[in-house]
């Protein structure tokens, strides 16, 4: 067993400690930053002594000081014993920091769309009496994947044909009462707002299979019809024009079923069939004008 002279524990000189002294002032000390060192003190090694030397004590076998190993080796003379303990690094957990969602991420959103369609119109299922033109502005709210909301705007011109029978006589205050009508073609022009709900069958990043149900409302300007007859004369054929406005508050169920597919920056191409259903005569002639087309646009994210 060999004595140490002159050594420091915790800021503190201490002489003639010995071998097994030296573990157990060791056992519990702190360094300067105030850390616990752990560590066994069966020898001492690799020591910073005060006279500039660096040696071991008591040879053989190797030992811990503060659980680095040393080589035990007989020494004489005084010594100045100094241990650095590292403190241990803390990484933070990067599994518990809450990423920010990305604008791709979300669900909930506004959108508006710029759309137009060819129109196909009929009453009581009669023959189509050429195409007429839808033109749409859009907007529209999703609250998750599933749902959203759509509202907006539309400039209609329907065409269509009817036989005199499915025509209210009370509204051909236009036409001479000795003329025997026998059929109209029609146009009417209107403005529509629709009030729809959207529920999305499949949605990807870049796809979307939908349907819409809801209610619109038509604000009609103006008639125009073209009608055959017959008078004293013989057969005939004349124009008249009703400039009239009539308003159809939530007279009209919207269906339609649809598909949107991301085209880059520009947006969602969608296309979408739909169908217009009236619950009430439309016009002065009171019709039954059921239309359908196929809306092609484009729709795009705002926020």
């Amino acid at each position: 067993m060999t004595d140490l002279d002159d050594v420091v524990v915790n800021g503190k000189r201490k002489k003639g400690l010995k071998e097994s002294q030296v573990s157990k002032e060791f056992q519990g000390s702190k360094d300067s930053q105030g850390s616990k060192i752990d560590g066994d003190v069966d020898g001492l090694g690799d020591l910073d002594l005060g006279s500039g030397r660096t040696a071991g004590i008591m040879g053989g076998s190797a030992g811990r000081v503060a659980g680095y190993p040393v080589n035990r080796v007989g020494m004489r003379g005084d010594y100045r014993l100094t241990v650095n303990v590292e403190e241990p690094v803390v990484t933070k957990d990067s599994s518990k920091v809450k990423p920010k969602a990305s604008r791709k991420s979300k669900t909930s959103f506004l959108y508006v769309g710029l759309m137009a369609a060819p129109d196909l119109s009929t009453v009581k299922m009669q023959h189509v009496d050429g195409v007429g033109t839808t033109f749409s502005l859009l907007l529209g709210y999703q609250f998750n994947k599933k749902w959203a909301i759509e509202t907006g705007v539309s400039v209609d011109r329907k065409k269509y044909y009817t036989d005199a029978e499915y025509f209210d006589k009370k509204g051909m205050s236009g036409i001479p009462p000795s003329w025997d009508v026998t059929n109209l073609d029609g146009t009417c022009y209107m403005w529509e707002i629709p009030l729809n709900v959207r529920y999305n069958f499949s949605q990807t990043d870049k796809t979307s299979w939908f349907a819409t149900a809801g209610l619109s409302t038509y604000f009609m300007t103006k008639e125009s019809y073209n009608y055959q007859y017959y008078g004293s004369w013989g057969p005939g054929s004349s124009h008249w024009d009703v400039k009239k406005p009539s308003n159809y508050w939530f007279s009209i169920i919207n269906l339609s079923a649809g598909y949107e597919h991301r085209i880059g920056n520009i947006g969602n191409l969608r296309i979408e069939p739909y169908l217009r259903i009236p619950m009430s005569g439309l016009g002065t002639g009171k019709l039954n004008i059921l239309s359908g087309g196929l809306n092609i646009g484009i729709t795009r994210r705002l926020w």
